[in-house]
């Protein structure tokens, strides 16, 4: 269960960081101090999480619900391999 909330959250911050990317790159194009109303990637995760929900959901895909399900798996055998030792 662990390794399925550490990969939900990591893609969600992941997320939230290619946001901030392209936040700040935008602003430095259009300039006019729009850099300085950037959001940082922990503004958005934690105070914008419920739009950062939407967005992930919107733009994930089958790969990304497949990885979620064998993070588990892969949890599981990597613990039941070292206990073996």
């Amino acid at each position: 269960m662990l390794a399925l909330a550490a990969v939900f959250l990591g893609e969600l911050y992941g997320y939230a960081m290619i946001l901030h990317d392209v936040m700040s790159n935008y602003a430095d194009k259009i300039g006019g101090g729009a850099s300085s109303q950037v959001l940082s990637s922990n503004e958005i995760f934690f105070d914008h999480f419920s739009d950062l929900w939407k967005s992930w959901k919107e733009d994930s895909d089958a790969l990304t619900y497949i990885f979620m399900a064998l993070a588990p798996v892969a949890a599981v055998s990597t613990a039941y391999r070292i206990s073996n030792r």
